[in-house]
């Protein structure tokens, strides 16, 4: 049961514990429970993560963008001091 475990893990990372529960379940063997399928994901150095959330940069943007950067190549460190950046 654990490679079947490790297997539907591997093959899409982002499944839920849940999803991996039903995908593994035989009707030879009991049904793990989810925690049971978390500790062995952990146990096999597989810790459940959540991907960052990146903004999406259209192409627009994009080119708007490398516009501004190649506008400002020549700006050397007193005008950077001068500009503010909000992060």
């Amino acid at each position: 049961m654990d490679r079947n475990i490790l297997r539907a893990c591997r093959e899409d990372p982002r499944r839920t514990s849940t999803d991996i529960q039903v995908s593994v379940t035989s009707p030879n063997e009991p049904v793990p429970s989810r925690m049971t399928i978390r500790r062995r994901l952990q146990v096999a150095g597989l810790h459940g993560r959540r991907p960052v959330k990146k903004p999406l940069v259209s192409l627009k943007n994009r080119k708007a963008r490398v516009e501004w950067a190649k506008q400002h190549l020549s700006w050397g460190p007193r005008e950077w001091a001068n500009h503010i950046w909000s992060d």
